[in-house]
This record gives C-alpha cells, sequence and structure tokens, in this order.
C-alpha cells in the first residue's frame, strides 16, 4: 500500500497489475500488435464507457466515480486532480463509504439545497474539548465537579459544542439546562436563568401526573413553603408545579438577595436529589450578564448541598477586560476551592476545514482539498464565516449541484478570486444588504431586540406600529438568518442579529427604539403583561428625554419605569430596579414635585429603597436630600431617615444612629425617660433579646398588630 499506483503500473511484468489488452495478448499472442495499440490510445474512452455503463446498471455515483479514478490511475493518466495517487487512498475511500455511506456511497437527492449545508448541526475539530467536558460530567457525580468555561471570539461554536454537550449528558440520564444573555434584553432581570430553570419546569408539566412530577412537587413544598412564591416570580411555570395554593409574599425581606439565592440553591439540590443523576446548567454570552444573574451564578458555585452540579458558561474573551466581572466571579470561586477550568476555542484549521466541506458537500476529503484550502484562507477558520461563505458561493452560483455528474461542483478560480470581506460581521452585513428590502428592514427590526423575538411582540408590531412583519421573517427564516421557534424567532447566530443592527446609524436607532417602545409600554399597561413591560422599558430607555416633546409619552415612560422597577425588586434584583427608578425619575417633567406629588414620592422613595439594599450610598444620599427637601410631611420623610439610621449601622456608626433613632421615635411620639447612649442601647437590646426567647415564632406572630400606619416602616 505504500507504493504508488504510478509504480504499480511499472511493473508491467507483473499479472496482478496487468490490464485487459495485456491479459488478451497472452492468451491470443498472434493477435494484431496495431489493434492493441489502439486500444491502449483509446483507454481514457473506454473509460468513460465503462463508468456510465455501470451508472446505468444503478451502482452508486460515488463507486462508479472511484472505479473510473482508478482506471485512469491505472492507465498512467495522472493529470486529473481527481485521479489517485496511492493505493492507501483508495482504501480512504472506500472506508468512508462503509462507515458513512449516506454521505460517500449512496447517491444524492437532486433536490438537495445549500440550505441543507447551512444547517448541519456536526461539530468538527473539538474531539477533545467534547471528551473533557464528558469527564467534568462524570466527576460531578462524586461531587468532585471541574465547572467549565467556554471561551473564544464569535463564531467558533461554543454553543454548538455546548449543545453537543448537552445532548450526552441527557442521553446518559442527565439534566441539561440552559439559557442564553443577550445584549439588547439585559434590563430583563435573570433573563437567562430564568429562561433554564421555566423551561425545565415546562418540561416536567408536560409529564403531569408521573411519578417523577409528583415527587418533585413534594419535595419544592416541602423544601420551600411559603417562600417558593419568591421563586415563582422569577420561574413562573413553578407554579404550574406546586398548583395554585396562595402563599403570602413579604416585600420587607432583611436580605432579599440571599433568600433568592438559597432558594434557586435548594432548587437545584431538589432537581438533582429527585432524578438521581447530575444537573447541568449551561448559560451562554456570560459577557452580557448582569450582576445579579453573576452573584447568583456565584452562590450556585459556592454550594456545598448540590454535590451533583456542573455549571458551564460561554463567553467571547475577546471582548473582555481583564477585570470583567465573569473573571472576578471565577477568580473567587476558586479562592475558595472551587474548581473550574477554561476551553479556548478558537479557529479550525486548514485539515478540519476539509473535513467539514467534504462532508457537507458528500465529496471524499481528496475531492475538497484544494476548494477547502481557499475557504480556510478566505474565512480564517471560523465556522460561522465558513457555513455562510458556502451558501453565498452557492447563490452566486460558483457552488451547483451538477444534475449530470449527481455531485457538488464548483468554479474554483472565480471562488479564488472572489473579494470577500476579512469580517464574518461585514460579510454578514453585505449578505443582508443583499436581500429585498422589505426582508432586509424586518431584520433591522427584529434586531433592535435582541436576539430573539416573541410572538406577542410581533403582534403589537403589526396592530400598533403598522409593521408588516410575518412574511419578511417566514422568508428570512427559509433564508437561513432566523430560526422558528416555539413562540416566536431567533436570529441564526449572535453575529447576524449584531450585523443587522449596525446596519443602522444612531438616529434611526433611536427612532426605532422609541416608536417599538411607547406601543409596547401602551400595550403593557392595558394588558398588564409583565415580559412585556421590561421589553418595553428596554426600547425606550434606550433613547434618551431630549427626543421625547409629547408630556404625555414622557409621563407614560416614566409610569412603565416606575412599574419595571417595582417588579424587579420583587425578582430581588434591587441592582435592576434602581436603573428603571432612576431613567422614570429622568423622564419626569420640572415642576412634577407640584402637579405630581404622590408619584414623584413613591419613586423617589424606591429608588432610595434600591440604593440602600445594593450599598450605593452616594446614590442613598443624593435621592434621600430630594425627599427630605420636597416631602410635604414628615410621614414622606420617615422612610428615608430609616435607611440613613440602618446606613449608620452598616458603617458601625452606632453612637449617630442611636441619636438618630431616638429622634425619629421622638417625633413619632415616643419619649424615653433616660439619656440614650451605646452602653444604655446595648443593655436595652439584650434585656428585648432575653424576653423574646421565652416566646415561639407561633406566639408572636399571633401577637397583637400595629395598627398606627404612620409608626409602620
Amino acid at each position: 500500500e505504500r507504493l504508488s499506483l504510478s509504480e504499480h503500473n511499472a511493473k508491467s511484468n507483473d499479472d496482478t497489475f496487468c490490464d485487459s489488452d495485456e491479459r488478451d495478448s497472452k492468451i491470443a499472442p498472434k493477435q494484431s500488435k496495431t489493434v492493441a495499440k489502439s486500444q491502449i490510445l483509446n483507454s481514457g474512452e473506454m473509460n468513460c464507457i465503462i463508468v456510465e455503463d455501470l451508472k446505468l446498471k444503478g451502482l452508486p455515483v460515488s463507486l462508479c466515480d472511484l472505479i473510473g479514478d482508478m482506471l485512469d490511475s491505472v492507465n498512467g493518466d495522472l493529470s486529473n486532480d481527481e485521479s489517485y495517487q496511492q493505493v492507501i487512498d483508495i482504501r480512504r475511500d472506500l472506508q468512508l463509504m462503509l462507515d458513512k455511506p449516506s454521505k460517500f456511497l449512496w447517491n444524492l437527492d437532486p433536490k438537495l439545497s445549500l440550505r441543507g449545508l447551512e444547517r448541519n448541526d456536526e461539530i468538527y475539530g473539538r474531539d477533545d474539548e467534547l471528551a473533557s467536558l464528558r469527564n467534568c460530567y462524570h466527576r460531578s457525580r462524586s461531587g468532585n465537579s471541574v465547572h467549565a468555561f467556554l471561551t473564544g471570539p464569535s463564531g467558533t461554536g461554543k454553543t454548538l459544542l455546548a449543545r453537543h454537550f448537552g445532548d450526552y449528558v441527557a442521553a446518559d440520564g442527565g439534566l441539561f439546562l440552559s439559557g442564553k444573555f443577550d445584549q439588547l434584553q439585559r434590563c430583563r432581570p435573570f433573563s437567562a436563568i430564568a429562561d433554564a430553570f421555566d423551561e425545565y419546569c415546562n418540561v416536567l408539566v408536560g409529564s403531569v401526573g408521573s411519578e417523577r412530577e409528583v415527587a418533585v412537587a413534594s419535595l419544592l413544598r416541602q423544601a420551600l413553603g411559603h417562600d417558593a412564591v419568591h421563586l415563582m416570580k422569577m420561574v413562573p411555570n413553578l407554579s404550574m408545579i406546586m398548583g395554585d395554593t396562595q402563599y403570602n409574599s413579604d416585600e420587607h425581606c432583611v436580605d432579599a438577595q440571599e433568600r433568592l439565592q438559597y432558594l434557586l440553591c435548594r432548587f437545584i439540590e431538589i432537581i438533582a436529589y429527585s432524578t438521581k443523576q447530575p444537573v447541568v446548567l449551561f448559560l451562554d454570552d456570560l459577557q452580557w450578564a448582569d450582576p445579579a444573574s453573576l452573584a447568583v451564578i456565584t452562590r450556585l458555585l459556592l454550594a456545598p448541598s448540590s454535590p451533583r452540579f456542573l455549571f458551564v458558561g460561554s463567553c467571547r474573551d475577546d471582548e473582555m477586560s481583564e477585570n470583567h466581572p465573569v473573571w472576578n466571579m471565577k477568580e473567587t470561586v476558586e479562592q475558595t476551592g472551587v474548581n473550574t477550568r477554561i476551553f479556548e476555542l478558537s479557529s479550525i484549521d486548514n485539515n478540519t476545514v476539509n473535513s467539514m466541506i467534504s462532508d457537507l458537500l458528500c465529496l471524499f476529503p481528496r475531492r475538497t482539498r484544494r476548494l477547502a484550502d481557499i475557504i480556510h484562507l478566505k474565512t480564517r477558520g471560523n465556522p460561522l464565516f465558513l457555513s455562510r461563505l458556502l451558501v453565498s458561493l452557492g447563490e452566486n452560483g460558483l457552488l451547483r449541484f451538477s444534475l449530470s455528474r449527481r455531485r457538488w461542483s464548483w468554479d474554483e478560480a472565480k471562488i479564488r478570486s472572489l473579494r470577500t470581506p476579512d469580517d464574518v460581521g461585514k460579510f454578514l452585513a453585505r449578505s443582508i444588504e443583499n436581500l429585498s428590502p422589505v426582508i432586509s428592514d424586518a431584520l433591522c427590526t427584529l434586531a433592535c431586540f435582541g436576539g430573539s423575538i416573541h410572538l406577542s411582540v410581533i403582534e403589537v408590531l403589526e396592530r400598533d406600529v403598522g409593521l408588516r412583519l410575518t412574511n419578511s421573517l417566514e422568508s428570512a427564516a427559509t433564508d437561513g438568518f432566523l430560526e422558528k421557534v416555539d413562540l416566536g424567532y431567533r436570529f441564526s447566530h449572535d453575529r447576524v442579529q449584531e450585523a443587522a443592527y449596525n446596519m443602522l446609524n444612531s438616529q434611526d436607532r433611536a427612532k426605532r427604539h422609541l416608536k417599538y417602545g411607547l406601543a409596547l409600554c401602551m400595550r403593557a399597561t392595558l394588558d398588564d403583561n409583565n415580559g412585556m413591560i421590561f421589553t418595553a422599558v428596554g426600547q425606550v430607555n434606550r433613547t434618551g428625554p431630549e427626543i421625547i416633546y409629547s408630556a404625555e409619552e414622557k409621563s407614560l415612560i416614566s409610569a412603565s419605569n416606575f412599574r419595571a422597577g417595582r417588579k424587579a425588586m420583587g425578582l430581588s434584583d434591587f441592582g435592576s430596579a434602581l436603573k428603571f427608578f432612576e431613567r422614570g425619575i429622568d423622564f419626569l417633567h420640572n415642576d412634577h414635585w407640584d402637579d405630581d406629588y404622590e408619584f414623584s414620592l413613591e419613586i423617589f422613595d424606591c429608588a432610595a429603597k434600591c440604593a440602600y439594599a445594593i450599598g450605593d450610598h452616594e446614590k442613598l444620599k443624593l435621592l434621600s436630600n430630594q425627599i427630605l427637601v420636597s416631602a410635604r410631611s414628615f410621614e414622606g420623610k420617615l422612610n428615608v431617615l430609616c435607611y440613613t439610621i440602618n446606613l449608620l449601622c452598616d458603617a458601625s456608626l452606632l453612637d449617630k444612629a442611636i441619636e438618630k433613632c431616638t429622634w425619629l421615635l421622638s417625633m413619632l411620639g415616643v419619649e424615653f425617660s433616660w439619656a440614650s447612649s451605646r452602653d444604655t442601647t446595648l443593655i436595652l437590646v439584650e434585656k428585648m433579646r432575653s424576653i423574646l426567647s421565652g416566646h415561639s415564632n407561633e406566639f408572636l406572630l399571633q401577637y397583637i398588630k400595629m395598627k398606627d400606619h404612620s409608626k409602620i416602616i
């Protein structure tokens, strides 16, 4: 097999490699030498006739072509790029026919479209990474988890690698939960985490009444109890598992964020216990994660009570600084002994590109080698760029399916000379520009909402804004720019969304965000749609008060931000809530304290509470001063005064806190006969603690409640 075919051909005295003419000459030595020479001179034509006869008899085209290439090689015709050079090459092709008959043996469907090439879900060049992820998964069974971070530029296949890993986990009986952060949907608290757990609950609801569903529901009720309501706000489908039981929602939890993190850890622990298998949580695009979500992830990684838990996150490390919150989170958990590992995904090499194109075109690697080298040079081995370029070549007729040869063919010279951008984003933008104006504009509209859009949002845009999107989005999905999902559409890749969004200039973006946001704000107000309110304010907040000319519009945006802030507080995301309240304040008109006093006091008070909750003392001071100056009554100032006292306690300024508290109580009509001091106060605190220790929680909860609302804080 190490000998080349030309060397075999040179051994003419070996009967094993003699052609038919030589065998005939040995049988009939008196035959004319002139006829033999004529037959040899026409061997190329004879080979073609033989191969075509084989095709007519129904043999697979690929097998016929292999025989033809072998005949060309045996006859010494090595000028053909498709002829064999060594016997080992023949063996490789035959092995591919055995291993992948659907690709390399059976005839291709003439109706095959290039769209099928683009949607190939196979993974190439990531075998080592996939094997390592599987090892991390099996280690999590014993509680020795090694949490993984997939890093690399956009388009290198991080999400596809995670998807294949998820298929392996599911096949092994494990649970694979996934969510995705979005740059334009960061205003929605815990978006990726909520989607991951909500989808699990949705799947579990589909098996309602099953042994597993009943067991999980029972465990959740026992473990979460009345606190389940706080988790239901984040994971709405959880209420479908736990039933319609109404729980008392305490909005004044001492540390609501800590409570939510604890509940999520318990949720994962229960899931892992009920399935008896590891739970894998994959979160995509961590570079866009909000601070509250990163805090939850940190808590999940540090939780000692979830031994069968594995976290996998992906991010574009080339777009992140060294001090990015994701890296700070990773360093924090590693300092406590948590094991993590980074998988760096880069561009794929020439051989991998050739394997990918060979599989896509269902042609042997030796046939696609030169094409693969050209494609690799133009795309620099970026899998996304490679896939889109192949589709573009097909659309321009440079890569086509030959009906006569029943296989893919291409114009190598034209492909080599083709001018292509050196960046996949620019290439995608040009591809979108080549679409019809209606489809291109629809993609730009969708891009304003991030990587995906819900059908309810499309309905509002069509009904209230007058857009015509459905048909265009269907066409874009057919063209491979979008994917249809259960309740909407999503871009086939982040870079497609970014390319469409970058086609809009800053002024056009602002106008679109404002127009879409106002329609959604109005609809969210009428329909009381919880999810839509975050989408609505996410749109209008990308504009500024300076471009709003209508007082009614300013009032609507301010009220919508207030409503979103209240919902974010209910989700224990005080950081996002503060941003909503601040944006709502930005849209208030100059005389708002006089014209809309109650709303002004409420939005400032909520903002101050959030500033205190996240420890932003400077903002708390600024907001408190506004209330202390503008509030019309002492009761209106009461909350911020309490926040100030708590702030003094947090700063260990107990003397000032006691002094402020004593003054506040005196304003409420509660006078003390003793002089307040640190020592006196501590003695009284210990005395009260001793009195309370003699009573159960049930007794205290049934005690007479305060009725003077002016003193209830």
